[in-house]
């Protein structure tokens, strides 16, 4: 598919879509992300700071590879951004019990290693 046709198709607005919808949407994840990255680097705020970083990424994606449909509704708006709220806490959910595993294997590893040293 050409460029040009993948933004004929996802960007303008004589085939339904909204160009104003998309630019808002690149712009609050991209402003989730950077407060989701400041909550992050306060480590009480990590899991906080990791849901919204990721619902920001996940915005962004959206306004960057999703359809948005002209007229734009608060109701869209709203429904979009609950179910991705629920896809990034079940990734932080994934994220910690995957940094858990990695941390009790790398802990057991150097156990065993010091062990048989």
């Amino acid at each position: 598919m050409r460029v040009s046709a993948f933004l004929h198709r996802h960007y303008s607005a004589q085939v339904g879509e909204s160009p104003a919808g998309h630019a808002v949407a690149i712009v609050v994840g991209l402003a989730m992300m950077a407060a989701g990255l400041a909550l992050v680097l306060n480590v009480a705020l990590l899991p906080v700071g990791t849901v919204i970083g990721l619902l920001g990424l996940f915005v962004l994606a959206d306004g960057v590879f999703a359809h948005i449909a002209r007229p734009l509704k608060v109701r869209d708006l709203v429904d979009a951004v609950i179910g991705l709220s629920g896809a990034a806490i079940a990734l932080t959910f994934a994220l910690a019990v995957v940094f858990f595993l990695v941390a009790f294997g790398a802990g057991t590893f150097a156990a065993m290693f010091e062990w048989l040293r």
